[in-house]
Formats: C-alpha cells, sequence, structure tokens
C-alpha cells in the first residue's frame, strides 16, 4: 500500500483529465483485486493445514489488510468524480451553452476545493479531512444547484 501511495501521490489525481483518471483507477483495481485473491488463498491455505493437523474447526481469520482503507478511499474518489462529471453534464445541458453564469462558476470552485485537499490521505485526520472538504463540495454544489431551479 506505501508504493501505491508514493505512485498515486504524484499523479494528483483530482487534477487530472477523466481518462487518465479512470486509467489510474482502472489500474488500482485491478492491483485491489490482486490482492484480495491473494488473501483469500492464504486464508484457504491456512484452513487446509488447519484440516491437515486435526483441526477441523473453522479458524477465524480476520486479516486487516494495510490497503483496505486506501482502498475504500479510491472507492469513494471514483464515485465523488462520476457524481462530479454528471453534475457538468447536467448544468452545461441546462444552462445556454457559452454563457456564463455564477452557478457554472460554483461547481467549478466547488471542485477546486477538492483539488487542494489531500486525497490519498487516510489516516484519521486525512479521513475528517476528505470528509469536511466533501461538505463544503455539497455546500457550494446546493448553491449552484438553487441558482439552477431559479432560473427554470
Amino acid at each position: 500500500a506505501s508504493q501505491l501511495l508514493k505512485i498515486l501521490s504524484v499523479q494528483r489525481l483530482m487534477q487530472q483529465d477523466s481518462d487518465m483518471f479512470e486509467s489510474n483507477m482502472q489500474a488500482c483495481n485491478e492491483l485491489f483485486r490482486v490482492w484480495d485473491d491473494e488473501v483469500r488463498q492464504f486464508k484457504e491455505l491456512v484452513r487446509e493445514q488447519l484440516k491437515k493437523r486435526g483441526n477441523f474447526e473453522r479458524p477465524p481469520l480476520k486479516i486487516n489488510c494495510e490497503h483496505t482503507h486506501l482502498q475504500e478511499r479510491i472507492v469513494d474518489l471514483q464515485k465523488f468524480r462520476k457524481q462530479h462529471m454528471k453534475l457538468q453534464e447536467v448544468i452545461e445541458k441546462v444552462l445556454a451553452e457559452g454563457k456564463e453564469s455564477s452557478a457554472k462558476a460554483e461547481v467549478v470552485a466547488a471542485y477546486r476545493l477538492v483539488e487542494n485537499v489531500d486525497v490519498l490521505d487516510v489516516s484519521r485526520r486525512g479521513g475528517q479531512e476528505w470528509e469536511a472538504t466533501k461538505k463544503r463540495y455539497e455546500e457550494r454544489i446546493d448553491h449552484a444547484e438553487s441558482e439552477i431551479t431559479a432560473r427554470l
């Protein structure tokens, strides 16, 4: 997980264009799939070894993997980006093209909040900062949505 963090930390994920972001996310998801498969195989191996020794009880194999928190954050980032991209598409369709509005500017400003936080910090403090940033983002988006609703 630490190696993956080193690689991803220089990528500036939230500032990447959608194609690059998706490519990076697919690579991460594939890596997580491999790790999950390896953990599953390890658990099966331990169970087999216990059976060979005559212990037929199912061992309570709770393995705390180092990558779990990062994997959860990556999934959250993917959902967040997907929702943001959908919102941008809707705003572009609803508001006349080429016409600037404070709603468009508000959405851009809201996303800048996310660009300025370390989204890969999965520590307790990093999690709190990410959640607080998402909340501030939502507040700005609510403001933009209110403007759009008023126009319609």
